[in-house]
């Protein structure tokens, strides 16, 4: 996402683009630390690192031990963000834009979800220690985030989904919906006759435990007992699947049928996609699912569960929802597309038309592009 902002704010003449980063982790040394004494003696500091050949100014925390403190406003970084229009700030949720609560300056903020949606099936599957911490953080961060979206000037929201879970607490005239941008040039079809349309093809942080791959495996199961030569399944992600899920697949008997990607190229993930008979997606929660509209892209039929974010661009058209934990809906609807190619091809045709006119870069960038223009008083002639 950063990265389609930076390409697309960089195209235009009248406005110039600094990134900067927040510090996430607890133990990074750029953090003051409450557990480390010698950290005390300087306060959150601020470096440089090169991103796609790009300098990034990277925060640090104080305090970071507790979630919280990651979100609180630092003076070092705010007198920095004073020097520009407008602070475009870009998250999963809307926590982090409480950094820049009390900068005099337009805020923006794109978001895909809340805290209390997001970590719901993450903290019911950790361990005791996680649990008492993150439930422990949970109503201090829920906080923080309502207080943010009260400041912010605008909110980019990823889907429906996203909006519909904020508008208890920013008015609605400051939101925008489909705010994703998809590369349609660099994601795009290949020929009926050039794809191989063998095997199953599941994307993303396959160790999250909101992606819930055990059930994808569930379902895979169940389809190998009704078609015995069902087509492979490969997993493409930064991560592999958790031990928990792998041992739940050698249970079940598939490990021989799937593969595992990890940290496949941007070429490699586009071939992917591209021969793929359906991209799957199995997550208990998702603000969107942007590896939904990437195969759409590709003409790839999707299937996901109903699990929030992919409700709004995921239509009978383009594929399927299933309920969220049902195996046997999942099974029934990836056992329809092996037996369906022509249905499986005219879903691959609608979801790229959809993302054409939805989600392309230069629609997307334009609804940004527009906000920011109001918010500064620039006029295009």
């Amino acid at each position: 996402m950063c990265w389609f902002l930076y390409q697309m704010i960089s195209s235009v003449e009248r406005y110039d683009v600094q990134l900067f980063s927040l510090e996430t982790a607890y133990n990074n040394p750029v953090n003051m630390r409450l557990l480390s004494p010698k950290s005390w003696f300087h306060d959150a500091q601020i470096t440089e690192y090169t991103w796609h050949n790009i300098l990034v100014k990277h925060a640090g925390a104080r305090f970071s031990e507790f979630e919280f403190q990651r979100y609180m406003p630092r003076r070092p970084l705010i007198d920095l963000l004073e020097q520009f229009d407008l602070v475009q700030v870009v998250a999963g949720g809307p926590a982090a834009a409480y950094v820049v609560r009390n900068i005099a300056k337009p805020v923006c903020l794109f978001m895909a979800t809340l805290v209390r949606l997001e970590r719901k099936s993450i903290l019911k599957k950790a361990n005791f220690p996680r649990k008492v911490y993150g439930y422990t953080m949970l109503p201090i961060v829920s906080r923080i985030e309502r207080q943010a979206l009260n400041r912010v000037d605008h909110v980019f929201a990823e889907t429906e989904y996203t909006r519909q879970a904020i508008l208890p607490y920013v008015d609605a005239s400051k939101v925008s919906i489909d705010a994703i941008g998809i590369d349609i040039y660099q994601f795009q079809p290949i020929s009926e006759k050039q794809r191989t349309n063998n095997y199953f093809l599941s994307v993303g942080r396959l160790d999250d435990a909101r992606k819930n791959v055990a059930l994808l495996f569930e379902a895979y199961a169940l389809l190998r007992q009704r078609m015995p030569d069902a087509p492979t399944l490969i997993l493409a992600g930064i991560t592999a699947p958790t031990p928990a899920a792998w041992a739940r697949a050698k249970a079940l008997g598939i490990t021989d049928h799937i593969l595992v990607k990890k940290d496949v190229s941007s070429d490699e993930l586009v071939a992917l996609y591209q021969n793929a008979a359906v991209n799957v997606l199995s997550s208990d929660e998702e603000g969107l699912g942007i590896v939904l509209l990437e195969a759409m892209a590709c003409a790839t039929p999707v299937i996901s569960t109903r699990c929030g974010g992919p409700d709004s661009v995921v239509s009978d058209k383009v594929g399927f929802l299933t309920p969220v934990g049902d195996a046997h809906a999942l099974a029934e609807r990836l056992q329809w597309m092996l037996q369906n190619p022509g249905g499986r091809r005219s879903m691959g045709r609608a979801g790229r038309q959809m993302v054409e006119k939805r989600f392309s870069n230069k629609v997307v960038g334009k609804k940004y592009l527009d906000i920011y223009d109001k918010l500064l008083g620039v006029d295009i002639i």
